[in-house]
């Protein structure tokens, strides 16, 4: 900054503008696979602040697993994971925490968030394979055979008790 100074024989006041240019920076979220390290995409986060104000909601990561916040003002601030993408668990309360510093060059701060794979449980062996079901007619045999030795039986007893 240059400014000139003059001498003067009457008394003034001289006037000095200075602006302090404050540089904002960015922040780049990367969402990966805990285990194999691939970048996901579809995750939902939302930005707070130091304070816990939201400063922006519903960010998703892109197709690289990506999501890019520019325009930060220097101070510390918070991702925290609202909706994990598909086929991976939520881990839920956990704020992924960094910082923006004043600085004189814009600068771009990266963070990785990792997730885990949802455990789906083991299906269960299904042993009623064998068991009829509602409207299924495929064991009329067995139930016709029944029904015919309870009559030739009720036969047989009533002839026996009329002679």
């Amino acid at each position: 900054m240059n400014f000139e100074v003059e001498l003067q024989t009457e008394h003034k006041v001289a006037q000095v503008l200075a602006e302090n240019a404050e540089k904002t920076g960015s922040v780049i979220l990367t969402k990966t696979d805990k285990t194999t390290g691939k970048t996901l995409s579809g995750a939902k986060f939302n930005l707070y602040n130091s304070l816990g104000k939201l400063v922006k909601g519903n960010l998703i990561t892109n197709s690289n697993g990506c999501i890019e916040v520019e325009n930060l003002k220097p101070g510390n601030y918070y991702f925290v994971e609202i909706l994990a993408p598909n086929g991976y668990e939520l881990v839920k309360g956990n704020k992924t925490l960094f910082s923006i510093e004043f600085q004189k060059t814009a600068k771009i701060t990266r963070v990785v968030v990792e997730n885990t794979k949802e455990m789906l449980p083991e299906k269960v062996k299904d042993n009623s394979t064998n068991l009829p079901k509602t409207g299924d007619n495929s064991n009329v045999l067995y139930t016709t055979l029944g029904v015919l030795a309870i009559l030739f039986s009720t036969l047989l007893l009533l002839k026996k008790k009329k002679f």
